[in-house]
């Protein structure tokens, strides 16, 4: 069995996101086994855990027409059996070789005004090439079944799989060290800045709860304005932009947060307040997409995410409840426990192992 998993996302900005989460731990998971071999643009940016790298000699833009000219030459060359894209269209089909796609959320479809036109078309035709796949693999059960109910992808084609989620505490620095502009306590925020993450309501809520509040990811100038306009001269003060950081020190961050914020419209796993969770600290987020099937009852529920007032309300409930805050965190211990890299790691094997064999 030879398996080619498609590691480019790491060579894209889709590294600073869930997307590149995912590889990351694809390749955690799978760096040491002969069988697995992992494809890369080429260029001084290729990551070298496995000895068992392809370089792909084709342009980082236009990824979707270049994969249908060199794509299937590459994998006849390397005798591919199974390929597994993790984030870009598959090419037309090739006889004798297995295709794995994992599909994330369709939030460009569900909410169309956050996203270009360039970029839906992409989205569209990555849609389309999952037709050819052999098996989907959805991060989530809300993603399985928006792509069933928009009769995108017939169900008995998806199986899902949860990521795992292991970035936790180390002992370090002191926060005060790295950031020295930190409050000593604070409502955190890690993520995008793009229309579907909501973080323009959080920015209202602020005038209302007013507390110190830390956004962290990558904005920019064009974003941050946006936000401070909504804000009063009082609650500019209590607004900290880090920027994008790594993961030691997001790690920091989430664990020296009084309480998590993730007002997102829609996702497909939702990464950070889990990891918030892995790192003792209780959330509150949005009652949309997977959020709830993956917290279940270890966090606090928006109604409704537009709804500052409402979000106001949350946030002052958890930052003086300390036994809440506590329930919930022991209550994510638990739940933790669905997303271990070993059952990852389980789970995928027996995918890759199925459609080889024709079984599934």
């Amino acid at each position: 069995m030879k398996i080619l998993v498609d590691a480019r996302p790491l060579q894209t900005y889709s590294r600073y996101r869930g997307i590149g989460r995912y590889v990351n731990q694809i390749i955690e998971s799978f760096k040491n086994n002969p069988d697995f071999y992992f494809l890369f643009f080429g260029g001084e940016d290729v990551d070298e855990r496995s000895n068992n790298r392809i370089l792909i000699k084709t342009p980082r833009r236009g990824v979707t027409f270049s994969d249908r000219i060199f794509l299937p030459r590459l994998l006849k060359k390397h005798r591919i059996d199974i390929y597994h894209s993790t984030a870009f269209a598959l090419p037309y089909k090739i006889p004798g070789i297995k295709y794995i796609i994992t599909m994330y959320d369709i939030t460009p479809l569900l909410f169309p005004q956050f996203s270009s036109a360039k970029n839906i078309f992409i989205f569209k035709k990555i849609l389309q090439s999952a037709k050819r796949a052999d098996k989907i693999v959805a991060i989530s059960k809300s993603t399985m079944n928006d792509l069933v109910d928009l009769q995108i992808i017939s169900g008995d084609k998806i199986s899902v799989v949860y990521p795992p989620v292991n970035l936790e505490s180390e002992d370090g620095n002191s926060i005060k060290e790295i950031f020295p502009a930190i409050p000593f306590e604070y409502a955190f925020y890690a993520g995008g800045f793009d229309g579907n993450k909501n973080v323009k309501t959080l920015a209202k809520a602020l005038n209302i709860f007013q507390k110190p509040l830390v956004l962290t990811g990558l904005i920019n100038g064009d974003q941050k304005k946006e936000l401070n306009d909504l804000l009063t001269n009082k609650s500019r003060d209590l607004i900290v932009f880090t920027g994008y950081v790594s993961d030691k020190e997001l790690v920091l961050l989430y664990n020296k947060a009084n309480l998590f914020v993730f007002p997102s419209l829609h996702e497909g796993f939702g990464y950070p307040p889990l990891e918030a969770l892995k790192n003792g600290t209780p959330s509150v987020v949005s009652d949309s997409g997977s959020l709830k099937e993956v917290l279940k009852d270890a966090a606090v529920y928006l109604d409704d995410p537009l709804d500052e007032k409402e979000f106001a309300e949350k946030i002052n409930l958890l930052w003086n409840d300390i036994p809440l805050r506590e329930r919930i965190v022991n209550r994510g211990s638990e739940i933790l426990k669905e997303y271990s890299i070993i059952k990852f790691k389980e789970n995928l094997e027996i995918i890759y192992s199925s459609v080889l064999s024709g079984s599934d």
